[in-house]
């Protein structure tokens, strides 16, 4: 379920940011919005990898990755997600000089950031 919400959540802020935004795009916007969303990527495996060394895999929200964590391991998975999906995403950012899909995910991404950490270190002290 949790994937699905995800997938939507992406593509409506893709559409409307698509809509939005200019169709040419200059150099430096693509290549900030690259930068952030390796870096975002970055300290989304930081708190997933804290978060799971914590409570173990049953934490994580995505069914798909929270299976896939269980069959094959954090890194593994993790490799094989960020590596082959985050490089789908910036490969077609790249080749349609277009930053709208790499916006909807660097808010997403943020979000999820935000999410991760907050439930690391202020869950506990908030109950």
């Amino acid at each position: 379920m949790y994937s699905l919400i995800l997938c939507t959540a992406t593509l409506l802020i893709w559409l409307i940011l698509n809509s939005l935004l200019p169709q040419t795009i200059s150099k430096n916007l693509l290549y900030s919005s690259i930068t952030i969303f390796v870096i975002l990527n970055a300290l989304d495996v930081h708190s997933t990898r804290l978060s799971v060394l914590k409570e173990g895999s049953s934490i994580e929200g995505n069914e798909i990755l929270r299976y896939l964590f269980s069959r094959y391991g954090f890194w593994k998975t993790i490799i094989l997600m960020k590596f082959f999906i985050g490089g789908l995403m910036v490969t077609y950012a790249a080749i349609y000089q277009t930053v709208a899909l790499l916006l909807a995910l660097n808010i997403l991404l943020l979000l999820a950031v935000i999410n991760n950490y907050y439930l690391l270190f202020f869950k506990k002290d908030a109950e």
